[in-house]
């Protein structure tokens, strides 16, 4: 399918900083073919030709987002909701919401919805947050990583298979990035969470942001020996394609450090 492979050519293209041209007219060709698929479908698409609605609009919301069209976008979406028959295909809707609602600075409803889409995988976070909490849950993943001593012994974890863990591990990927803006008491819990899910169901791309961030709160809340967290640190030099460089940003180190002023008062 056309807009696929341009979207395909699209995510290898924003690789390179040096061509932003090429990303906009791959877009801007990606969101043309997109549009066209939707006009050309059955008047009663989503009884008819539901699969392929749901990828079309699923296309056109990721592409307007790529373009910072927000208006499109939330149209997209707004439909997908409305016809989507199972809780999965209504998944990337969700992912993309989330999205759309940082990009407003709706922080708090962005949370809300991590929280909601999270609760229907059964990871259920607390509503009232206390430091004592968020310690009695840190020393408890401290004690779940008390015989990890070096990087082969987490690179040595199978790969996570399970596609509910896989998108649960999303969701608590991206509610770590809003909760800096609305719950920054969330942060060490869900770095716990994530860690727990990677020991219990194998590594994935999104470990790597828990298993920094655990690293991190070990030593700023619980006053962790930096000697101890040094392994989770260095599983950053791994060298899989896209780990590296991928959790020490400034954006990322920031939001560490208001978890830690949070926890220190």
């Amino acid at each position: 399918m056309l807009p696929l492979y341009f979207l395909r050519q699209i995510s290898l293209r924003f690789n390179t900083p040096s061509q932003p041209y090429w990303c906009f007219v791959f877009v801007s060709a990606a969101r043309s073919f997109t549009n066209v698929g939707i006009k050309l479908l059955d008047p009663q698409h989503w009884e008819v030709q539901y699969k392929l609605s749901l990828d079309l609009y699923e296309m056109s919301a990721s592409v307007s987002c790529m373009r910072g069209d927000i208006v499109t976008m939330s149209t997209c979406l707004d439909e997908i909701v409305s016809h989507a028959k199972t809780f999965n295909d209504n998944l990337k809707a969700s992912e993309l919401l989330v999205q759309l609602l940082v990009s407003q600075s709706k922080f708090n409803d962005a949370t809300t919805n991590c929280l909601a889409i999270l609760k229907e995988f059964e990871e259920v976070f607390p509503s009232d947050l206390s430091l004592d909490l968020v310690r009695s849950e840190l020393s408890k993943t401290k004690i779940l990583l008390q015989n990890v001593t070096n990087l082969d012994q987490i690179k040595l974890l199978p790969r996570m298979t399970n596609r509910e863990k896989l998108n649960s591990m999303k969701f608590l990927n991206a509610l770590g990035k809003v909760s800096k803006h609305s719950k920054p008491m969330l942060i060490p819990l869900i770095a716990c969470r994530i860690v727990s899910l990677t020991m219990d169901f194998g590594f994935c791309q999104d470990s790597i942001y828990g298993l920094a961030l655990i690293g991190y709160c070990m030593v700023s809340i619980v006053c962790t020996p930096l000697i101890d967290v040094i392994p989770l640190c260095c599983i950053l030099n791994c060298p899989h394609k896209n780990w590296k460089n991928s959790f020490f940003t400034p954006k990322s180190m920031n939001l560490l450090s208001t978890s830690a002023k949070l926890a220190r008062h």
